[in-house]
């Protein structure tokens, strides 16, 4: 959802060596990612590239005085993002210069979990320009400000209100279809201008755009479907990324990720399977800032007062995480949250670990699985 660095990557140097023993709350985090993954929510920010807004969701849930806490709405409105990390695939931060964010929310990926999930990216995909095909950060619009384009809903999502068998509704409130990006410029799915898309009669805005449907012929289904991991990296390996910073670049096939098609949530093999050659790809013939975010994107719908899926969430929380290498006041904000936790009565775990930066691949190996409570990861209950 954020445009990489214009700059080189910085590489991280190995961390110190473990502690020795480790607790029942990191046995438990440690089993979750060995046995179905975990998803991961950064919350707070700062640096040039973090929203003004970023101590809404933390204000939201000091605010609240009742258990369970509030989500955070950071891909559209009615929208949550995390990213899903495994023992296979890349231990990678959403995190860079100019863009820190070093506290995040850690839930155990299990099947009740993955039922709230819309659909899974295999790179940042532009979330923010695809929710309801409106434009919900108006940093990375196509159209300028002074349009009509909605900021919530541009005719597709009835306003967020789904209703509970409605999960065409639900999808593209979660970000699961294409981006006004795409809906403006692809021309051979009917190309829709800024009129049709804002007044809710582009008809491409009102289906998900799946990686692979079998039923529905929209979008990469009339070409026969991204099937695999392989016809993945045909398609979008090179070609969408950020594109070339301080030079021309095509907008609308490079921006942010805004071409790439979406797994389901049934579809979980054939995300994680291309997570890895991807990131394999990257790693054997290199890496650049015109790539695609490293990081994957799974998408929630959370929608207007939607406590069954703060239950579940809730239900399912490790802990709250603290990323090093951190400021001050990333730990304060942990520490607050998990005192509000205490205060209304129930104690939420606190770790702390490393994490590779963006771009990173050093360190990972496709035929290896990560161990993150080792030597270079460090996974370790946050007592100081």
């Amino acid at each position: 959802m954020l445009p990489p660095p214009p700059y080189p990557i910085k590489t991280q140097p190995p961390p110190t060596a473990a502690s020795p023993g480790a607790s029942a709350a990191v046995e438990k985090f440690k089993r979750a990612f060995e046995a179905n993954g975990i998803f991961m929510h950064v919350t707070t920010c700062w640096g040039m590239l973090c929203p003004e807004n970023h101590d809404a969701h933390f204000n939201a849930i000091l605010a609240k005085k009742a258990l369970p806490p509030p989500l955070e709405r950071d891909c559209g409105v009615w929208c949550s993002a995390f990213t899903y990390l495994d023992k296979r695939i890349p231990f990678m931060r959403m995190t860079f210069p100019y863009y820190e964010a070093h506290v995040a929310f850690v839930y155990d990926a299990n099947p009740e979990v993955w039922q709230k999930m819309m659909c899974a990216a295999v790179a940042d995909s532009s979330s923010t320009t695809r929710s309801c095909c409106a434009c919900y950060d108006e940093r990375f619009c196509p159209f300028p400000p002074w349009s009509d384009i909605s900021q919530e809903d541009s005719g597709y999502c009835n306003n967020g209100a789904c209703r509970d068998d409605d999960e065409n509704c639900k999808q593209l409130a979660a970000g699961c279809g294409v981006s006004v990006w795409t809906a403006s410029s692809e021309e051979q799915w009917g190309q829709c201008n800024e009129e049709s898309i804002s007044s809710g009669t582009c008809a491409m805005c009102k289906q998900p755009l799946w990686c692979d449907d079998g039923v529905n012929p929209f979008g990469y289904g009339a070409t026969g479907g991204i099937k695999d991991a392989n016809a993945w990296w045909k398609e979008f390996g090179r070609s969408d990324g950020a594109g070339n910073w301080g030079g021309e670049r095509d907008w609308a096939r490079q921006f942010f990720g805004a071409r790439q098609c979406k797994w389901k949530r049934t579809q979980q093999q054939q995300f994680v399977d291309t997570v890895r050659l991807a990131s394999n790809k990257y790693k054997t013939e290199g890496y650049s800032r015109d790539d695609p975010g490293m990081w994957n994107e799974v998408n929630m719908y959370y929608g207007p007062e939607d406590t069954h899926t703060e239950d579940v969430m809730w239900r399912n929380l490790l802990g709250i995480v603290y990323l090093h290498d951190g400021e001050d006041i990333d730990r304060e904000r942990m520490f607050q949250l998990k005192d509000h936790f205490t205060a209304l009565g129930h104690t939420v775990p606190m770790f702390s670990m490393f994490m590779d930066p963006w771009g990173d691949l050093t360190h990972w190996d496709l035929n290896t699985d990560i161990d993150i409570t080792g030597p270079r990861y460090q996974l370790a209950e946050y007592n100081p």
